[in-house]
């Protein structure tokens, strides 16, 4: 049996993509990388927080969202 890290890992990987191509969009190609890391982050510490009935990419392209307008800043 799998277990939330192993779910979450899967996730991330088949929204890594996705969540790239929104912050190359968003902010500095030499920040990319350094959100990239600091919203997996984010997003596992408020994995509790996280309704499965919502898709997954769009709440982490949200939490990337609030973290480039706190990079902006």
């Amino acid at each position: 049996m799998t277990d939330a890290a192993d779910v979450f890992a899967i996730l991330v990987r088949e929204h890594a993509d996705r969540l790239l191509a929104y912050l190359r969009a968003t902010v500095p190609a030499s920040s990319v990388d350094d959100l990239f890391q600091e919203t997996v982050l984010v997003a596992w510490r408020r994995l509790p927080d996280y309704d499965r009935a919502r898709p997954f990419g769009a709440w982490l392209r949200g939490i990337a969202r609030n973290i480039a307008m706190d990079h902006r800043s």
